[in-house]
């Protein structure tokens, strides 16, 4: 039986990350309401959404796909954390745990994807 996708490790670590960002966000000045912090929230959810999308597919194309989208929120992510530490939207310290999280999550998603991509490899050189 499969496991289901809130048993990835992938998964867990993404909704920490989603959930550290909706924490952090909230100690944001009132007027970035609707500007980094309606950028940053939907940004850091995106992740455990795709991983999720991802776990239900039923190619590894398919899959590998949904990681890529999964992946690349994370990169937006960085740049965003590294806008509100400049602006003094937060401490230095909350930057770096949201980094430490984000790179995580990467090299989780990224150790996901290798294992589908062999496969598929050994599967055509086979041919």
């Amino acid at each position: 039986m499969q496991a289901r996708h809130e048993d990835l490790v992938a998964w867990q670590r993404a909704m920490k990350l989603a959930e550290e960002i909706d924490r952090v966000t909230q100690e944001f000045p009132s007027d970035e309401r609707f500007g980094m912090v309606a950028q940053m929230r939907p940004t850091g959810a995106s992740a455990h959404s795709n991983i999720a999308e991802g776990h239900g597919k039923a190619t590894a194309s398919e899959f590998g796909s949904a990681m890529g989208h999964a992946r690349g929120p994370l990169c937006e992510l960085r740049t965003q954390l590294k806008l509100a530490t400049h602006l003094g939207f937060f401490v230095e310290s909350d930057h770096a745990a949201c980094i430490d999280e984000a790179d995580q999550v990467g090299r989780l998603i990224s150790g996901l994807i290798a294992p589908k991509a062999q496969a598929r490899e050994r599967l055509t050189s086979d041919a």
